[in-house]
């Protein structure tokens, strides 16, 4: 929605301060293809962007201005891991 600059994910499962990466062929006026941007959440299925972990967690954040409508992907980076005391956790490194 370029008024609200929200992006609508159903089901999106990001929190506020989540770091994902942008890929688009065609992105967005306001966003670049293969850039870092931080989660605001506003509900289960829309998000906002900023710029900075601290932007998108701010009481009032501030967030990156969406000027056109596309298509792209967004990908979790570094995602949290939940680990319990004497478990053993892998890596699959291929």
């Amino acid at each position: 929605n370029t008024s609200t600059n929200i992006i609508n994910i159903p089901s999106h499962g990001y929190e506020s301060g989540d770091k994902v990466i942008h890929s688009s062929t065609n992105p967005c006026q306001g966003l670049e293809n293969d850039k870092i941007y931080y989660i605001v959440k506003v509900d289960n299925n829309n998000i906002k962007l900023s710029n900075t972990y601290y932007d998108s967690t701010s009481l009032i954040p501030s967030v990156v201005g969406i000027a056109s409508t596309s298509f792209g992907e967004f990908g979790l980076i570094n995602p949290a891991i939940k680990a319990y005391r004497s478990s053993t956790i892998n890596f699959d490194m291929e």
